[in-house]
């Protein structure tokens, strides 16, 4: 076939030679932080027929047309996993996993055990079965040591971090001087500058501290409404550019 054509909420636009993935019209529903990965070829051959549309002209039309829709509400959980029962979905997959450890404050003392590092994500402030007097999150995740680190608000706040592993849907780094980095979905973009250590890995400056930076989620690169690549966050710095060749 010459086209694959999927249903995710984004766009794409053909211009200069190029193709350009663009965010949907649908911004409540807009799924192009997923797609930064895609490639030129793959672009040249992919077809979005929701770009233009609206959850609520979607549903519309189905009505329209005698298309049986499940009558449910709007969930941006896992489809696959049953709501809240993430940590069991892992645990019967990777047994091993299920490790007993501790919990600390950001002092090192011990604040309580835990059973499993696959229980918490950076940024996460209910369910950690501790209380101290004060909002703490979790900031660190030591799958290692089996340690999970909480700490204030503040303690999560940066205005620098490193990507590797970058992908760029042109083919070549950009050179923009102002970008917005989406460093996990749903968050609606920050002003940043990134610096070029290596075409599969940068460092980004932001223009204010963002919240909870966590490793391993995509950190995307967007300018207006185009999307323009990205990488996954890391918790060590790069090597700066200079000393990279």
């Amino acid at each position: 076939c010459q086209f694959l054509a999927t249903g995710h909420y984004a766009r794409i636009e053909e211009r200069d030679g190029l193709f350009h993935l663009m965010r949907a019209v649908d911004r409540t529903k807009d799924q192009s932080y997923f797609l930064h990965r895609l490639s030129q070829k793959q672009l040249a051959h992919i077809a979005f027929p929701l770009s233009d549309w609206t959850k609520d002209k979607v549903k519309q039309w189905s009505t329209d047309h005698n298309l049986p829709i499940v009558p449910r509400g709007e969930s941006q959980d896992l489809c696959f996993v049953e709501a809240g029962k993430y940590a069991e979905f892992v645990e019967r997959r990777a047994p091993d996993v299920k490790k007993k450890g501790v919990i600390l404050d950001d002092q090192g003392n011990k604040l309580a055990d835990h059973d499993g590092v696959h229980r918490f994500t950076v940024g996460q402030r209910g369910g950690t079965g501790v209380a101290v007097g004060e909002r703490v999150y979790v900031s660190q995740i030591n799958a290692e040591t089996n340690e999970v680190v909480l700490s204030p608000r503040a303690g999560l706040m940066q205005t620098e971090c490193w990507v590797h592993g970058a992908h760029w849907i042109s083919g070549s780094f950009p050179t923009l001087e102002k970008v917005v980095i989406q460093p996990r979905y749903g968050h609606p973009g920050a002003l940043a500058t990134i610096e070029k250590i290596r075409d599969t890995a940068f460092r980004v400056q932001f223009d204010e501290p963002q919240f909870a930076l966590t490793p391993g989620q995509a950190a995307v690169v967007c300018s207006n409404d185009e999307i323009l690549g990205g990488g996954w966050l890391t918790s060590e710095k790069i090597a700066t550019a200079g000393a990279v060749k």
